[in-house]
């Protein structure tokens, strides 16, 4: 099936404009296909013009909002005036298909003109009706009570555009395949989405119908209804890794978190290339008696927020449903275009601020909210025991315990006698450094015996909903991780000017802290790619864009944050987008410019600052380091985003004539492993070797005072 939007466009006549804003005829063809039959559909939902009125668009029925005759009043209230509708709009369309009852009651749609009560019982003052719902005003003997020809009650009216967005279309399909009798009572239905930009593959069925079926006791494939999704990555024609400057093709995403997730059955839609099983017909939300919030709203693609498939993912989730994810080895299951530029950049942003409107959703009313306060509540409790561990008073390591007579406080006074001599610290120093590095020791081994307690307590929940539960929280915060960028970046900024650190720390220890961390993290990750399709190349571009995106997302918090409360205050429609590429081109390039020029700005600083006062910090020389190493990294995404094309490519056969005119995809393989290698490995050891406690690091100290 494929599902439009109609437009509104200025006519010579105002019956043009109405019929414009109707939804097309439906084209329905059905034929036989390897003796299954097969039911081929187009439509197209209209889209009313709002583009001057209203101002708000919210998804209820108020003043200059288009509504049209509800489906579940009609249902529910009798058929006569439904005959009556067939009798008289019930023709049949050019492909020889007969419109549904519900296709008969959307053709009747009106502009509200006046207020409306929010009292039972209230009626609604129309404007602009269709010629069908003029036909019903005017000549139906069957209108509901308190009906005019210029009034109907709320009651008989739903809103003719709930959701604006690709959530509003999806369920528009939905709803028409359920009219039309395609969607069976008897079975369940798998529905598949593929964005204008994207296609299947010839054998994309051949992969993904087997992740719905299991085996039976009685040899037999039955369906699994436990499953409610099967996710296929993104793939993009003539765009390799080594062109991927911005990570379109989300490699690290789909080649290795999928694949994570895909254990505990957490893979969380992405939107198109996506198939879903849909209930029983009979069984579909919309066919419900409806709800608090509005019978209309009880749909199967949540609709509330820009990111339906996300916010859908996670409402099946909570349901106990899993979800597959599927990415074919030696072939691609779907195929598509990617998007460039400040468009992409844009979308970026967009799924930013989708998030935030769905965290906001989701904590406050949504029905994962339960698993998203435990995650708080969770990591509130290691927030509460960190803090706990700083605040309170040493306790079995006291010196007169047999614990700190005989381990905790030998192991300090030797470690320590180590530091006093070779930095030539004095005893002053001793006693003031002592009690901290017992008060360490003790709170390693505390911190040690929580973290078993709590691999002790998961053992008594369902693995599987725990890390489901885990995966929903980790989606619904990974925005809160883009301010950190901005804080190592300044904090860099901060020590290249010369600026004492603000942290009071033995540098020695610390790096060696930050190099066991980095070492166990390059151990997970060869052991995650060992299990997928993910490479060096991929886990570096992933880690630009997440640089690159970082003011993006925070502007996206911005917007998010002031949508949600619209969604939740004044039930603001919020589905449909238009991206702010101007803006985000103008925010993408400033930023950029800035990582880059930073490295040679800082040296020239760093070189003034030792010509003017004769000596320099080791920390400015670190942060020196540093910003060079982001800069490189930022290099390439730079040039993209400025359009300077010639400068890849001179950049690019620079390499073709090292590498003797071959592709040059292995050079960029390298160069981002020494990138990676030099900012996580190796200078953390030359500073630690520089800062430790041997004749190198005395000779330093030395200098450097």
């Amino acid at each position: 099936m494929r599902c439009e939007y109609v437009n509104q466009q200025s006519g010579p006549s105002d019956e043009d404009v109405i019929h414009k804003t109707s939804d097309v005829d439906v084209i329905h063809k059905t034929l036989t296909f390897h003796n299954q039959r097969m039911d081929m559909l187009y439509a197209a939902r209209g889209k009313p013009d709002e583009r001057d009125r209203p101002m708000l668009k919210t998804r209820g029925i108020i003043t200059d909002h288009w509504v049209c005759l509800s489906e579940n009043y009609f249902r529910n209230a009798g058929m006569s005036t439904v005959l009556w509708l067939k009798q008289e709009l019930g023709v049949v369309s050019f492909d020889g298909q007969e419109r549904s009852m519900w296709e008969l009651l959307r053709s009747c749609y009106a502009r509200v003109s006046g207020p409306v009560s929010a009292a039972a019982g209230a009626t609604v003052q129309l404007c602009e009706p269709s010629p069908a719902m003029v036909r019903f005003l005017t000549q139906c003997p069957h209108k509901p009570p308190g009906s005019t020809e210029v009034m109907l009650p709320k009651v008989c009216l739903e809103p003719y555009i709930p959701a604006r967005g690709k959530a509003g279309a999806l369920n528009f399909a939905v709803r028409l395949l359920s009219s039309r009798g395609i969607l069976s009572d008897t079975k369940e239905s798998l529905f598949a989405i593929f964005d204008a930009r994207h296609m299947p593959c010839q054998n994309f069925w051949y992969h993904v119908l087997p992740a719905f079926f299991q085996g039976g006791e009685d040899q037999c494939w039955h369906l699994n209804t436990d499953i409610s999704f099967a996710q296929v990555p993104q793939r993009f024609a003539k765009l390799p890794a080594s062109k991927d400057f911005l990570d379109f093709q989300s490699a690290y995403f789909f080649n290795c978190m999928n694949e994570l997730r895909n254990n505990a059955g957490a893979v969380t839609s992405c939107g198109t290339n996506a198939v879903w099983l849909l209930p029983k017909g009979h069984a579909l939300p919309h066919l419900g008696e409806g709800s608090d919030r509005g019978w209309w709203k009880n749909l199967f693609f949540e609709e509330e927020t820009k990111i339906e498939d996300y916010a859908t993912s996670h409402r099946l989730i909570s349901e106990g449903k899993h979800s597959v994810y599927i990415n074919p080895e030696n072939e691609d299951a779907c195929i598509g275009v990617a998007k460039e530029g400040p468009h992409y950049l844009a979308a970026v942003e967009r799924w930013c601020e989708g998030a935030v409107q769905l965290f906001f959703v989701t904590l406050f009313r949504g029905p994962s909210s339960g698993r998203l306060w435990s995650g708080f509540a969770y990591v509130g409790m290691w927030w509460l025991f960190i803090v706990g561990l700083v605040a309170k008073p040493v306790t079995f390591c006291e010196e007169h315990t047999p614990i700190g007579h005989n381990f905790c406080h030998p192991f300090v006074n030797k470690y320590l006698h180590y530091h006093k001599q070779t930095y030539f610290f004095t005893d002053e120093w001793l006693e003031i450094a002592k009690p901290a590095y017992v008060k360490m020791l003790e709170g390693f081994n505390y911190s040690f015996a929580f973290l078993h307690l709590n691999f002790a307590v998961a053992q008594c929940f369902d693995k599987g909903r725990l890390l489901r539960t885990f995966v929903v929280f980790d989606n619904l915060t990974s925005f809160l991780n883009a301010p950190t960028v901005f804080y190592w970046i300044g904090l860099n900024v901060y020590m290249v000017l010369g600026f004492e650190t603000p942290f009071k720390y033995n540098t020695f220890d610390l790096l060696i802290w930050l190099l066991l961390l980095n070492i166990v993290r390059w151990g997970l990750m060869y052991a995650v790619k060992k299990q997928s399709y993910d490479d060096e190349l991929s886990i570096w571009r992933s880690h630009q864009r997440y640089i690159v995106s970082a003011p993006l997302q925070v502007f996206a918090m911005l917007q998010g944050t002031k949508a949600a409360y619209d969604i939740m205050r004044r039930e603001v429609d919020k589905s449909w987008w238009i991206d702010p590429v101007g803006a985000v081109g103008k925010i993408s390039k400033s930023w950029t410019l800035f990582l880059v020029a930073m490295g040679p700005i800082s040296a020239v600083y760093i070189a003034c600052y030792y010509a003017w006062s004769g000596n320099v910090m080791p920390q400015q020389i670190v942060s020196l380091g540093l910003m060079i190493v982001i800069g490189l990294e930022m290099l390439w995404p730079m040039c993209y985003v400025w359009g300077w094309t010639a400068t890849i490519n001179r950049i690019d056969r620079f390499l073709s004539a090292c590498n003797c005119g071959k592709d040059t995809t292995k050079w960029k393989v390298l160069f981002t492993v020494l990138v990676r290698v030099s900012s996580e490995l190796i200078l953390p050891v030359v500073v630690m070797i520089l800062m430790s406690p041997t004749t190198v690091g005395a000779r330093f100290s030395h200098v450097c005072k």
